[in-house]
């Protein structure tokens, strides 16, 4: 992988000013497989930030989730691990019988 260019990963943001930004900011020295990254919370009267480091198989494994959800299979990201898990069902795609 060539070298990171801090980008926006993932905006939520209302009409009130309140937005919550993940950005990831670069490779992390100190640790191959990670990345360093921090989550952005703004309101109209507090701001703050966390920095964190991310797993980049993580954040692959999540872009193949977004993608077979998007062509409208369901989808399970990272269920038997810790941290971050969930699952999501296509939109597209109803679900026929049990389950």
């Amino acid at each position: 992988m060539g070298d990171i260019v801090p980008r926006e990963l993932i905006s939520l943001a209302d009409d009130e000013g309140n937005s919550v930004t993940v950005n990831v900011l670069g490779h992390n020295p100190r640790w191959a497989a990670g990345l360093d990254a921090e989550i952005v919370v703004r309101t109209p009267f507090v701001s703050g930030r966390c920095y964190l480091a991310l797993y980049v198989s993580n954040l692959e494994s999540w872009s193949d989730a977004l993608n077979r959800l998007d062509s409208g299979q369901d989808v399970a990201w990272m269920e038997m691990s810790r941290g971050a898990s969930g699952a999501a069902r296509s939109r597209r795609t109803p679900r026929v019988g049990p389950g």
